[in-house]
């Protein structure tokens, strides 16, 4: 019973640890250091527009206009 347990573990909990960008309520894109850009910093990191820099992952509704008034 614990070896089954063990293997559920194993399998399970890497995938259930990694989360996309956009299910936390950001905008949904990952920055090019790795970590998921916040709406007040999507235009001032990823571009116009957003995917000019950052990988999207669930982007969200609106991103794209977000990332407009600050763009660099």
């Amino acid at each position: 019973m614990r070896a089954c347990l063990a293997i559920f573990a194993i399998l399970i909990a890497p995938t259930a640890a990694y989360a996309l960008c956009g299910d936390s309520g950001g905008p949904g894109y990952r920055g090019p250091d790795g970590k998921c850009v916040s709406w007040l910093n999507i235009g001032k990191i990823c571009g116009c527009p957003p995917s000019t820099r950052c990988q999207p992952e669930n982007p969200a509704r609106g991103a794209s206009a977000a990332a407009k008034f600050r763009c660099h």
